[in-house]
């Protein structure tokens, strides 16, 4: 068996990675970021599927054809990128309309310059066969409109690194993990187009599709041990923020971590976020029940349920520990439940 078939079939064999892949999307597309996810598989699926049949073309018009085939993918990549990071850090206020059209400027520029070349011929000068390598391979002459599409390509690729690095330096140790997963999981979707592009690694073939084929299998792996998606900030806060009792968060020594909207409204004042880090005996001042309650947890070992009240109104305050990635605890919760008509 030739090389070039050897490679193909590495390639399709892992199109059934995408495939998993995108079925995983589909059964989690009630999460904004895990759509966004999907359709980057989908764009990765074109290029790669493309990729493994040019491969085995070989003729230049059999070629162009597939490149075509994996252009449909390309162009959308790193738009598609910047939306999932921004969904990722919490930062999905910025998808506007505005925002999305802007960013659609990229992929509307390469699209339009690559299926016009024939009339330009400003994204590739020419096309050639090379058969050094015993078996067909398109040479490509990239002209000016091509390393124009790198260059918006790779200024995508910096603002999602740019935002992901700033989530890690703000994320404790458990996010700091799917935060790194992130980043290594995107040099493999544009390093390996890079050193193509740029001829780092003289290499005959395209070596962007098997980073295609990297990444989605560092994914997948994300995806199972660490719930990449799943546990993105956004799914979080919005889970977090629909409970209808007030959560309270302390962290092991009783300082304010975080709270929902229904704690808000349970403890008036909170809204003030420098009472985040303060501890339960300064934030809760006006409730000594509830602040004994939460010291008296340290002594605690399994969850509990109390009832109290809080001046006119009675509560059931349910108390578990947060724990870490060793199961030791990291941090206290606390749900109050209103029981003041059941009484």
């Amino acid at each position: 068996m030739s090389y070039n078939f050897i490679l193909s079939s590495i390639l399709i064999l892992f199109i059934f990675c995408y495939m998993i892949l995108l079925n995983y999307a589909w059964q989690n597309r009630e999460t904004p970021i895990t759509i966004s996810y999907g359709l980057g598989v989908l764009s990765a699926f074109f290029y790669t599927f493309g990729y493994a049949f040019q491969l085995l073309s070989t003729t230049i018009d059999q070629m162009m054809f597939w490149i075509h085939i994996q252009y449909i993918g390309i162009p959308f990549a790193p738009i598609i990128w910047v939306i999932m990071t921004l969904q990722f850090t919490g930062n999905q206020r910025f998808l506007t309309k505005r925002t999305i059209a802007l960013l659609s400027i990229g992929p509307i520029y390469t699209l339009s310059a690559h299926f016009t070349n024939e009339w330009h011929h400003l994204f590739y000068k020419s096309t050639a066969l090379d058969f050094s390598q015993g078996f067909p391979l398109i040479v490509l002459d990239r002209g000016p409109l091509f390393y124009l599409h790198i260059v918006y390509v790779y200024s995508y690729y910096l603002i999602g690194i740019g935002l992901l690095i700033h989530l890690y330096l703000k994320s404790n140790r458990e996010r700091k993990k799917q935060v790194a997963l992130m980043m290594i999981g995107s040099l493999f979707v544009f390093g390996f187009p890079f050193i193509h592009s740029i001829g780092a690694i003289k290499v005959p073939i395209d070596i962007s599709p098997f980073g295609l084929v990297f990444s989605s299998l560092f994914y997948l792996w994300g995806i199972y041990r660490f719930n990449l998606l799943k546990l993105s900030p956004l799914a979080m806060k919005k889970v977090f923020e629909s409970i209808k009792d007030a959560v309270i968060i302390f962290d092991i020594d009783n300082n304010l971590k975080i709270y929902n909207k229904s704690a808000i409204k349970l403890f008036g004042y909170l809204p003030n976020k420098k009472l985040i880090g303060n501890s339960a005996a300064e934030v809760l001042s006006h409730f000594p029940p509830l602040v004994q309650f939460i010291e008296r947890t340290s002594e605690i070992n399994n969850l509990t349920t109390q009832s109290m009240q809080l001046r006119a109104t009675y509560y059931n305050v349910h108390f578990s520990f947060v724990n870490g990635s060793n199961n030791k605890p990291i941090g206290k919760m606390f749900i109050l439940h209103d029981i003041t008509e059941s009484i």
